[in-house]
């Protein structure tokens, strides 16, 4: 159903075209009994990237219900059934975590994203983990070292994520069926997102410094 609405959306009126996956991840966190609670502010108009660290597979309704998004995410997501078809139409920017050689044109389609004013968000743990953040890979913050060529006042904004419940993790491999049923069948839990510091590219940074610093800020956030 909300697939060919968004269709015609994004061809008659592309202003619009967050408007409908905002209301779908809204109706999914409220299905799975996820309920969203926010610390500090969401990202204003200059935030380009937004870096989280990455808890499950609700982290994308979660941060999708609050702005307007486009996920970098696994290339398997791609290929799963009904899944796939709203992702593309919701502009998520696909990644093939098992050949490098990919990383440029992803990090072109971020950059490009990011060009027409979308908030692309990045897990740059590449998997889930269920007891904080993890090591974050530097490779896709090489976008960044490009808006700093572009001379703008670009903003990256990191993001904690914490859950409530021990049962709310998602963790690499595991069947999404039964994770829903398992959220369903428990009392409601809360998803927590701590909105860190934004980092204002206005100096030079490389990707390794930015990747770094979200990390700390995020760590941070986490354990308070």
């Amino acid at each position: 159903m909300f697939a060919p609405i968004q269709w015609l959306l994004l061809k008659a009126a592309p202003g619009y075209g967050q408007v409908l996956p905002r209301i779908f991840y809204t109706i999914v966190l409220w299905l799975v009994k996820v309920r969203v609670k926010v610390n500090g502010r969401k990202p204003g108009e200059i935030a380009a990237l937004v870096v989280t660290n990455h808890v499950s597979w609700t982290d994308i309704p979660a941060l999708g219900a609050l702005f307007p998004a486009a996920f970098v995410a696994k290339s398997e997501v791609g290929r799963w059934p009904i899944i796939r078809t709203f992702a593309r139409l919701v502009n998520t920017i696909f990644v093939d975590r098992t050949a490098r050689r990919t990383i440029p044109a992803t990090n072109a389609a971020m950059l490009a994203a990011i060009a027409k004013g979308a908030h692309v968000v990045l897990f740059p743990e590449a998997t889930t983990h269920a007891d904080g953040p993890h090591l974050f890979h530097s490779a896709h913050f090489a976008v960044v070292e490009d808006l700093q060529e572009a001379g703008k006042n670009y903003a990256i904004q990191p993001i904690a994520i914490r859950y409530s419940a021990p049962y709310a993790p998602w963790i690499g491999d595991d069947a999404l069926l039964p994770h829903v049923i398992t959220l369903m069948k428990n009392p409601p839990l809360t998803c927590e997102l701590i909105f860190c510091e934004p980092l204002i590219l206005a100096t030079p940074l490389t990707r390794r410094a930015v990747a770094e610093e979200c990390f700390e800020r995020i760590m941070a956030a986490y354990r308070t």
